[in-house]
């Protein structure tokens, strides 16, 4: 199996006049595994407006509270990944889209008491291979008439990489898994 490609799309690439999406089919198009992880910083942004939540930052990251947790959870796994699968989809491409959270594919670690819930990769779980590559090459039949279906899915990871339920508060001990 081919390495994958691994192509992420800040939140502030996608636009009107942005090709991302077009060059992630073409790839998809010439056989190449992709993975795109993605943020949503801006919409994220806005959700938070939107509910009255406060917005600060330090040094460029977003203090993360329990409740702003919930709503970029909301907005990464739930709206931005859809939405980029969907565009792939729509495009002729092959996407599908999961959570650093689903399958404890994504583990991490606190980065600092004064972030909260902030996190960055301590590891990435390699045991969702062994189910999802199969499930998916059994669901997905390649059909030998066109090559963008003998191309494998795109698959499009939304950063959050636990969820509000399974974290301990930012006190604890510096370290989780999923």
């Amino acid at each position: 199996m081919d390495k994958a490609i691994v192509i992420k799309i800040g939140g502030a690439t996608l636009g009107s006049h942005d090709t991302t999406i077009a060059d992630i089919v073409a790839l998809q198009e010439r056989g190449r595994s992709l993975v795109i992880v993605h943020g949503g910083g801006k919409m994220i942004t806005s959700w938070l407006e939107k509910r009255g939540i406060k917005t600060r930052f330090i040094n460029g990251e977003r203090v993360t509270d329990e409740q702003t947790l919930g709503v970029v959870v909301s907005v990464l796994a739930g709206v931005v990944n859809k939405e980029i699968v969907a565009d792939i989809n729509a495009r002729g491409g092959l996407a599908i889209g999961i959570s650093g959270v689903d399958g404890g594919l994504i583990q991490g670690k606190f980065k600092n008491k004064e972030l909260g819930y902030v996190g960055e990769v301590a590891r990435i779980n390699p045991a969702w291979r062994r189910c999802f590559r199969p499930a998916i090459y059994r669901w997905w039949r390649p059909s030998p008439s066109t090559l963008r279906r003998r191309s494998p899915p795109a698959c499009s990871i939304s950063t959050p990489i636990s969820s509000p339920a399974r974290l301990p508060p930012p006190s604890a001990p510096k370290s989780w898994s999923s």
